[in-house]
């Protein structure tokens, strides 16, 4: 077995590490949640929006006037009526059609009346107007018109941001990574790559410390952490220095490269090409999640006592609209999948979810953890209570999967002595579980092994 043994500065580093769709088919949230911008200003109206079959509705006078149309409403033939310019629309009340000018034109939503008054669809009339409508799925947000130029789209025609790996591997150091039919992750040799049906593929393509780590993969190249942040080739070739920053966390997303530096625990974004660096928080930062044009991250307690984990914050990929998520809990580990996140709270170590929201908090599984990492529908888990890791047996650790909708719970390994005093740092690359294992004691140190997900060909790396 080839084991890393530790000199007293990577036993300090281990243990840091340790312990450190739119608006055609929108899901029916509560109606205060959906904020509407047009040309950067909030619209405000006395009634709320309203959502009928995936629709958002607003009242007419409100948005036609809002998009500096004249209105009049048409009490003989229960109709609203909006005009701009050469263009007029008319809207008949509970009517599947509507005119715009002379075109008629079919309507999934009728305008209708609810609680007296006359609500149209948003998107339409805004539309017909020749403004741009786009949704963003983080906020529950609309904008028209003007489109903030940091916002990542998720409306039907346009994806969200592509990403260089998981963020539920990232938060677990980054050690593997898929693109297409390759797996890289990280070993004492360097970062390998092997088909993913073919573990006898493997072979080191950029030779290295161990140490190299957070590796993402995107557009075939390769982003990962050393003494500083590198780039290269998706064969290992035409490797590039971007830049010096100790990084931790490192993230790919789109055309940024988000990170925490480690000097000073804020989080930076720059170019992938190394340029533009921008500080996007001022707080010390212990972790964070980027999904859907939002940075969630941790931050670490004012005190002087060691604290693993930290409180929740969200923020805008631009370092705007920053807000504490109130859960209550030092969170720890967290990954962000189909609106929540997810979390091991310091407090117990068992795993909790919230909503993007920061709303519906709830625990999802009640089992003292070590480390979480979401993978597609599913969740993996080993078994642990960190702050008891000097009296930890061996026969309690153990891999686990549960779905996200809370079925199909399972252990799928059962970990023996010779597997370690500790298991964590869960990285899920196609159909196996990367993992490291510490052993403690006068000869300790530590591997990195790996399995498959469905707890079959256990072995070191």
């Amino acid at each position: 077995m080839k084991r890393c043994f530790w000199s007293s500065k990577t036993i300090a580093v281990l243990i840091t590490g340790i312990f450190l769709f739119s608006l055609f088919a929108m899901p029916a949230y509560a109606q205060q949640d959906i904020r509407i911008f047009i040309n950067g200003e909030e619209l405000v109206t006395s009634s709320s929006p309203q959502i009928i079959k995936g629709r958002v509705l607003l009242p007419f006078r409100a948005i036609f006037e809002a998009l500096g149309a004249e209105v009049e409403w048409d009490n003989q033939h229960r109709q609203a009526i909006g005009k701009k310019g050469d263009i007029k629309i008319i809207l008949p009340i509970d009517k599947q059609e509507a005119k715009v000018n002379d075109k008629t034109v079919k309507l999934d939503v009728p305008a209708t009346i609810i609680n007296k008054r006359t609500m149209v669809p948003v998107r339409f009339i805004a539309e017909s107007l020749g403004e741009k409508v786009e949704w963003d799925q983080a906020s529950l947000t609309v904008y028209i018109g003007k489109i903030p130029d940091f916002k990542e789209i998720t409306s039907g025609d346009v994806q969200a941001e592509e990403k260089g790996n998981t963020s539920g591997n990232i938060i677990n150091y980054g050690l593997a990574a898929r693109e297409g039919d390759w797996i890289y992750y990280g070993s004492f040799e360097g970062i390998k790559r092997m088909k993913a049906n073919d573990p006898q593929s493997s072979q080191v393509i950029i030779e290295g410390l161990f140490m190299m780590s957070y590796i993402n993969v995107i557009n075939n190249c390769i982003y990962y952490t050393g003494d500083g942040i590198y780039k290269a080739n998706a064969d290992g070739t035409g490797i590039t220095k971007l830049s010096s920053d100790n990084a931790g966390n490192l993230m790919v997303a789109g055309d940024w490269v988000y990170y925490i530096n480690q000097e000073d625990g804020k989080i930076y974004k720059m170019k992938t090409d190394g340029s533009s660096k921008i500080k996007l928080t001022d707080e010390e930062c212990v972790g964070f999640a980027v999904d859907n044009g939002w940075i969630y991250y941790l931050v670490r307690p004012d005190t002087e006592d060691y604290i693993e984990g930290g409180f929740l914050y969200k923020v805008r990929v631009d370092g705007t609209q920053r807000q504490r998520l109130n859960t209550g809990d030092i969170c720890k580990e967290i990954n962000v999948a189909d609106g929540w996140i997810y979390y091991i709270n310091a407090s117990d170590d068992k795993i909790y979810r919230i909503g993007i929201d920061g709303k519906n908090k709830a625990k999802f599984l009640d089992i003292p953890c070590m480390s979480i990492n979401i993978s597609g529908s599913t969740l993996y888990y080993s078994t642990g209570v960190r702050n008891a890791y000097v009296t930890y047996q061996w026969e309690k650790m153990k891999i686990g999967r549960i779905n996200l909708d809370k079925t199909g719970n399972k252990i799928i390994a059962f970990m023996g002595e010779e597997d370690g005093d500790l298991l964590y740092n869960l990285n899920v690359a196609g159909d196996w579980i990367y993992y490291m294992q510490a052993f403690f004691g006068v000869e300790g140190g530590f591997n990195i092994s790996r399995i498959k997900t469905d707890g079959s060909h256990k072995e070191v790396i």
